[in-house]
């Protein structure tokens, strides 16, 4: 009795090796039986037919989406910047059974989790219509050193090949270069719709010196005091009045600027609000010089400002005549020096451009336009945008600084173009 248990294991032995041996004959490869009915092989059975219906889905919603009746031609070099665009359209532009079949592949292998296909890519691909389809050849041409300096090396050395073709023109809203701009000029003259404040004849084109006004003094009778032109600090028709008195407001703030000695926000106060009727506020304007250093602060009083004051003081002399208003419905240009175009924000920096309130015509007439002073920068602003308005005095500054340091010798041409609009009534 105690030799049976023994005995029925070398049974079992035996009719493994025979079905083991039966196996190999029939081309099967060697496999451990443990069973037909173990709970191992039930679960092999399931895994096996799991990854068979994944496969076959992932096939079929691969071809659902690849599968396009038409195809692109694509032949151009790879390059850094179009290297993954290329990758992409790859698939889409060569729909050829070759290489559809070898995308499958790779498709079904990342889903089943298999390892992924090779990065490496072939120099050439050339796909060719078959029969069942239409398609066009798509051909991908590129060097493969080339492909490899691009995409692992430190620098590209792709060479651009320039186009002998004439130059594209110019659509609106487009900007040209500034070689082309300057051989479009015309040549530079005065006109009824073109206003220049200085002589043409003493720029030249490599700015080595500040051209000379025109006319060469100011006539003060000549000034313009209409709804046309810029109503100037220096016209005789500014008046001011202090102490129930009219006086010449040009000349108060001459004494004011020259004669003030800044070394605070609130000497800037006093000096404006000292030939301005108006109490503006100037709130903003104490804050933003409290965030700058003392450095920043003591350069700013100390230098800049006396000269930025001078610079406005000297008005009559630089702009030495009247600057007409570039009005809607009318095309016209006006030229200024940028030692003008200074002169004439540093008169807004210190505010002392008069009002426009004051008409000479119908109310029709009257220029609708923003003052030119900068009191609104000055006065204070909300949690949102006192950061705008400190970004705008850090650039005011900046200029000032750059300006009274050296001063620019180019010009500045400013046009207003009016687009016609011809409407047809149907009779």
């Amino acid at each position: 009795m105690a030799d049976l248990p023994s005995k029925r294991l070398r049974q079992d032995k035996n009719v493994a090796k025979s079905r083991n041996s039966t196996m190999k004959k029939n081309g099967c490869g060697t496999s451990t039986l443990v069973g037909d009915n173990s709970a191992e092989s039930q679960s092999n059975a399931a895994v096996s037919r799991n990854g068979t219906e994944k496969k076959q889905a992932t096939i079929d919603r691969y071809l659902s989406k690849k599968l396009v009746p038409k195809a692109e031609t694509v032949s151009r070099p790879i390059t850094e910047e179009n290297e993954n665009a290329v990758a992409e359209a790859v698939p889409e532009t060569s729909k050829c059974e070759p290489v559809l079949l070898q995308e499958v592949e790779t498709a079904c292998n990342q889903a089943s989790g298999n390892e992924t296909a090779s990065e490496a890519r072939p120099e050439t691909q050339k796909c060719e219509s078959t029969e069942d389809t239409d398609a066009t050849v798509a051909t991908l041409q590129y060097d493969s050193e080339l492909f490899g300096a691009s995409q692992y090396g430190t620098e590209d050395n792709v060479s651009t090949e320039t186009s002998d073709s004439s130059p594209v023109h110019l659509e609106l809203g487009e900007i040209s270069t500034a070689s082309e701009t300057v051989q479009s000029l015309p040549p530079l003259c005065r006109s009824t719709s073109h206003a220049v404040l200085f002589i043409p004849d003493t720029a030249d084109p490599q700015c080595t010196g500040i051209p000379k006004p025109f006319p060469r003094q100011v006539v003060l009778d000549n000034a313009c005091w209409d709804n046309n032109h810029v109503r100037l600090p220096y016209s005789r028709q500014n008046k001011l009045l202090v102490n129930k008195t009219v006086v010449d407001r040009w000349g108060k703030i001459v004494s004011s600027l020259s004669a003030a000695k800044w070394n605070s926000s609130d000497g800037i106060e006093k000096t404006i609000l000292s030939y301005n009727k108006y109490k503006w506020d100037f709130t903003e304007l104490h804050r933003y010089f409290q965030t700058l250093t003392e450095e920043e602060h003591d350069l700013f009083f100390g230098e800049t400002l006396p000269k930025v004051a001078e610079l406005a003081v000297n008005l009559p002399s630089v702009c030495t005549q009247p600057i007409p208003l570039l009005r809607k419905q009318n095309a016209a240009s006006i030229s200024m020096t940028q030692h003008q175009a200074a002169c004439l924000l540093a008169n807004a920096f210190f505010c002392t451009f008069p009002s426009r309130n004051t008409s000479s015509g119908s109310d029709v007439d009257v220029p609708r336009m923003p003052s030119i002073n900068f009191n609104n920068l000055y006065r204070r602003a909300s949690v949102h945008s006192y950061r705008a308005q400190h970004a705008k005095l850090d650039c005011l500054l900046h200029y000032f600084r750059r300006v009274t340091t050296d001063m620019p010798s180019g010009t500045l041409t400013f046009a207003r173009q009016v687009i016609h609009e011809f409407i047809q009534i149907a009779l």
